[in-house]
């Protein structure tokens, strides 16, 4: 659940095209986002990693460690299920990421 005064994540649409959305996408320590779904696969580069928690609506939390430079490829129906993103760790988390429509 989101706390009044969490940090959300701020979300730059960089590009849009009929086959896919490019946004930067950045979350302070301690920020919380909301619990959405992420329909389509979705692919993201790393610029700043850190550490992460995927909370689920069934009470499931994920640990998710982000290492600066890695790719991922989302695509699983786990990464497209509705869930909320905490950053546990001590600094901001920052992605590049690319859903494909």
């Amino acid at each position: 659940m989101l706390a009044a005064d969490s940090a959300a994540p701020v979300v730059k649409e960089v590009f849009k095209s009929d086959k896919a959305v490019g946004v930067l996408w950045s979350l302070e320590a301690g920020g919380e986002s909301p619990s959405v779904a992420r329909p389509g696969a979705r692919a993201a580069y790393i610029i700043q990693g850190g550490k992460l928690e995927r909370h689920y609506p069934d009470g499931k939390t994920v640990p998710v460690t982000l290492k600066t430079g890695d790719t991922l490829y989302l695509d699983k129906p786990e990464d497209q299920a509705p869930y909320a993103i905490k950053n546990v760790g001590k600094t901001a988390v920052k992605i590049y990421l690319v859903t494909i429509k």
